[in-house]
């Protein structure tokens, strides 16, 4: 199916033809991994090795027909390597050049393309690019061109040409040429290359790859399926070269909608953690979509995206059926940008029936949660010109968000990727599960030991609902990742909080030390014993005993300079200034009454 070989870069000679695919991503690399890839050549003696190429072979339908290959993986690694090579041969004086420009043109050029006005062989580069890049790639490797920089160009091809040029000229000549004579007259080993035949299942291909650790876009996967089809209907073969129809359609859809120019290609190639996983948003977007369309079975998971899409593309028979199927995707990708990804950390938020989808994905941002985003990007288009519907449904997600977090600790499991699609499928399903969650007696079990971040989500939308009414003189807040989580009672209590509680919340006596320190830690971890602060309290203060930590020491700002939040001034500053003690009863309240307002601010 593949094979994977340590390769020169003089590989290129063997492959022949090497296409970058026409709906590849354009070339996104910038000077972070230029400069690594720089500092790979000449932070050792012998250069380091630079990763993994992927190469699909092309079978030829005649045998005089040249050797073609296309660049399923490594595409920005491979242009950058011959602009590398290029640039490192553009700064050595022209006796050398003479020198090496056999083996250059050996490498990394063919001249099957014809002969100039003079008789002389044309050479351009076997690496040929689609027409996002070709461009500004031919004119970087044009070997007659003398002035190759544009000093004010945003081509990131040109400024890669331009850092290695500059780079080369600083650096000892010699050293230049010993480093162009290991790529390309006596070459060493730097890549690993996995050829893989034209007959191969992709989607097979994709997960043995990535179980060996070799990274590979699904939306290029899932794109190049997608318009491979379009060519299949429309011009009745699959080929490289697609008609202009299809690069209409191309050009129409998947282009404009996700990598019209560099910042929208770069933005849905963001990644961002959900989890404990690494995604990029137009993978998560995919993901949405297919569930929402049905192709996704909710106990596969994201790797199977590329096969699901594949089944669902192949069934496709018509132009009309693929054409409607990617206008649908497009309108949906809108949305997804629209709510998902244009949000920035100025944004401001407030307790509100109208204005429930910031406060939502706030929730799920701090939770590390992404589970919901298929029925909220679903909920987005059924109910786009009904605001009031819309925001009523997205509550009952916050609801179903917020109540599961509060029993997390109780016996209730669900498998919530399956209850997702449940709620896409089944009129009024989600109004049974917030019927089953709304125990919320067992709830408060849930707030008696919790994490940081579920910790500072909850507070944070109590503080929210404290601040509802438009009329108080703050009602919106920042969400900043500056604020800090503070445990009143701290953690490492042993100092200064050394009167231990004799009793527990049920008024039974904690006879040993142990039973009584047991309690304590358990108490730490409670809601009731957490309150945000707008900056991070000195450890020294953090730590001390409860008149201290409230005022300071004098050198140290206490929790009182700190106090911006209403769940701060009311429920800790006022608390002590009234002359209140904070321990294990208080903590029990405050957690009850926390609860409460949870409550309060769920169900309305």
């Amino acid at each position: 199916m593949f094979s994977a070989e340590a390769k020169a870069l003089t590989f290129l000679s063997e492959a022949g033809l090497v296409k970058i695919p026409f709906f590849q991503r354009r070339y996104v690399w910038k000077e972070e991994n230029w400069s690594e890839l720089y500092d790979n050549f000449f932070d050792s003696d012998i250069p380091g090795f630079l990763g993994s190429i992927i190469l699909k072979g092309k079978r030829k339908v005649k045998v005089t027909d040249p050797s073609e290959c296309s660049v399923i993986d490594g595409q920005q690694r491979l242009t950058t390597l011959s602009i590398f090579v290029m640039a490192l041969y553009d700064s050595l004086n022209e006796n050398d050049k003479k020198y090496y420009y056999t083996d250059l043109i050996n490498v990394i050029f063919r001249k099957d393309v014809g002969i100039d006005e003079n008789g002389n062989p044309i050479y351009v580069p076997r690496l040929v690019h689609s027409h996002l890049d070709k461009d500004e790639f031919d004119y970087v490797m044009d070997l007659k061109r003398i002035d190759k920089i544009k000093e004010n160009s945003n081509s990131l091809i040109n400024n890669c040409y331009k850092y290695f040029y500059y780079k080369f000229i600083n650096e000892d000549y010699e050293n230049r040429k010993k480093l162009l004579n290991a790529l390309i007259t006596t070459p060493i080993e730097i890549l690993v290359v996995i050829s893989i035949s034209d007959d191969a299942d992709e989607q097979k291909v994709f997960d043995t790859l990535n179980s060996a650790g070799v990274r590979l876009t699904m939306a290029d996967t899932i794109k190049n399926n997608l318009f491979n089809k379009v060519s299949l209907i429309i011009d009745g073969v699959e080929k490289n070269d697609f008609s202009d129809k299809v690069i209409s359609i191309y050009d129409n859809t998947w282009k404009r909608h996700f990598c019209e120019t560099d910042d929208l290609d770069l933005e849905w190639n963001k990644e961002f953690v959900t989890g404990r996983i690494k995604r990029t948003n137009i993978d998560m977007f995919l993901h949405c979509f297919a569930t929402i369309k049905g192709l996704y079975n909710p106990v596969q998971t994201l790797a199977d995206l590329p096969n699901v899409y594949k089944i669902a593309i192949n069934k496709m028979t018509t132009e009309e059926e693929i054409k409607e199927f990617l206008n649908e995707m497009c309108s949906y990708a809108d949305l997804y940008k629209e709510n998902f990804m244009n949000r920035n950390s100025e944004f401001k938020y407030y307790y509100s029936k109208e204005n429930v989808l910031p406060r939502l994905l706030l929730f799920e941002d701090t939770l590390g949660t992404k589970t919901f985003n298929p029925y909220i990007l679903y909920l987005l288009n059924k109910y786009a010109n009904d605001s009031e519907k819309l925001n009523e449904e997205l509550h009952k997600i916050e609801k179903i968000l917020v109540l599961t977090y509060l029993n997390k600790n109780t016996s209730r499991s669900k498998n919530y990727n399956k209850l997702c699609v449940d709620f896409i499928n089944k009129q009024n399903r989600i109004d049974e599960e917030i019927n089953s969650l709304e125990d919320l007696d067992t709830g408060l079990i849930g707030l008696q030991r919790i994490n940081n971040n579920e910790a500072k989500a909850l507070l944070f939308l109590i503080e929210l609902y404290r601040r509802r009414d438009p009329k108080n003189d703050i009602h919106e807040l920042e969400f900043k990742d500056t604020y800090q989580l503070e445990h009143i009672m701290p953690q490492k209590w042993q100092a200064h909080w050394n009167t231990l509680p004799s009793k527990d919340d049920n008024g039974k006596q904690l006879e040993t030390i142990d039973e009584q320190i047991k309690y304590r830690d358990q108490k730490i971890k409670s809601l009731g014993n957490m309150t945000i602060l707008k900056d991070k309290l000195n450890n020294s203060i953090s730590n001390a005993s409860f008149d201290v930590k409230i005022n300071g020491d004098g050198k140290n700002d206490g929790i009182r300079s700190f106090a911006d939040f209403k769940i701060t001034s009311e429920d800790v500053i006022n608390y002590f200034d009234n002359g209140g003690d904070w321990n294990e009863m208080r903590i029990s309240s405050r957690t009850s009454e926390l609860f409460e307002e949870l409550k309060k601010a769920l169900l309305y």
